[in-house]
């Protein structure tokens, strides 16, 4: 029994300290840093290109970055994990991707399997500003900077988009229903005002696509439940269906209120489609068009 002795702790009113303990130091959250009381900016305000990134944490991937181009690097990734296409994130991020290791082009990216051959803009920060925004990511970047006496500040940099438009990681690719999805039709088609204006249409009319919310009554299977079709492999019991399953391969295309049916093996199952919701595809699709869009001309002056 003699292993089981009580350990004798301080009371709570007493400092640990007065039993020969240091206090342990506070937890932080390295996306704030140690000040909670941290200047606050919205994104779309902030002069970015005179900071330095400290800390990135976007759609809820995490990562200390040390200068802006690697900030850029880590967002692209990031975004291109949510619209898993190499043309569409082109069109978001205005910069110009080589798809493959391309020697001398640029900085090789990885996580996405493309050269960065340029940025399409002035600053590294700014292409990560229209990125995030254009992508509608949750974003929040801790960055620093040495004022004018020298010494050293931080801010917290902060974009909230509409929680509507939040893409999920893998979730979102325009593509025609009943086609199978291919890298160089998708970029053709991303680069196509005339084909995202269809995907456009065919969302507003209320068809399913990848993107879409959609609730369900699966025979034998689930009753009135709530899944997002995604172009990556999807998981039922985390509330996705991949676009290429048996399930999503019988309603893309069809609309609130239809019935279909999946054959498994030698059974058929029934699908009733209750719900529709393109927030998600909508929202891309106006993001593209308008990355897209040429600069208006000025108005001639009228004459005196």
């Amino acid at each position: 029994m003699s292993a089981l002795r009580r350990t004798a702790f301080p009371e709570p009113d007493r400092h640990p300290a007065a039993f020969g303990v240091a206090p342990a130091p506070a937890l932080y959250d390295p996306a704030i840093g140690p000040n909670p009381d941290i200047l606050r900016l919205p994104l779309d305000q902030a002069d970015l290109a005179a900071t330095r990134p400290v800390f990135l944490d976007i759609l809820g991937q995490r990562q200390s970055v040390g200068n802006w181009s690697a900030a850029l690097r880590y967002t692209l990734a990031v975004a291109h994990r949510a619209v898993n296409d190499i043309g569409i994130l082109e069109e978001v991020s205005g910069c110009n991707l080589l798809i493959g290791l391309q020697r001398g082009e640029g900085p090789y990216l990885r996580e996405i399997g493309a050269t960065l051959r340029s940025i399409g803009a002035s600053h590294p920060a700014e292409a990560l500003r229209r990125t995030v925004i254009n992508t509608h990511l949750p974003a929040r970047i801790r960055i620093g900077w040495t004022d004018a006496g020298g010494e050293g500040r931080e801010a917290l940099i902060e974009h909230a988009p509409n929680p509507a438009h939040v893409p999920t990681l893998g979730g979102f690719l325009p593509w025609r229903p009943g086609r199978a999805p291919g890298l160089r039709r998708n970029q053709a088609a991303a680069r196509s005002d005339d084909r995202v204006k269809n995907l456009r249409e065919q969302a507003i009319r209320g068809e399913v696509m990848p993107g879409s919310l959609v609730r369900l009554t699966i025979e034998g299977v689930v009753a009135d439940e709530i899944f997002r079709i995604v172009e990556t492999e999807g998981r039922p019991a985390n509330g996705t269906i991949g676009n290429r399953s048996p399930v999503a391969l019988a309603i893309l295309g069809r609309a609130a209120g239809e019935v279909c049916s999946y054959r498994v093996g030698a059974r058929e199952r029934r699908i009733e489609i209750h719900a529709v919701d393109n927030s998600i595809p909508l929202a891309r699709c106006a993001a593209i068009l308008a990355a897209s869009a040429p600069a208006r001309e000025p108005e001639p002056a009228p004459a005196m």
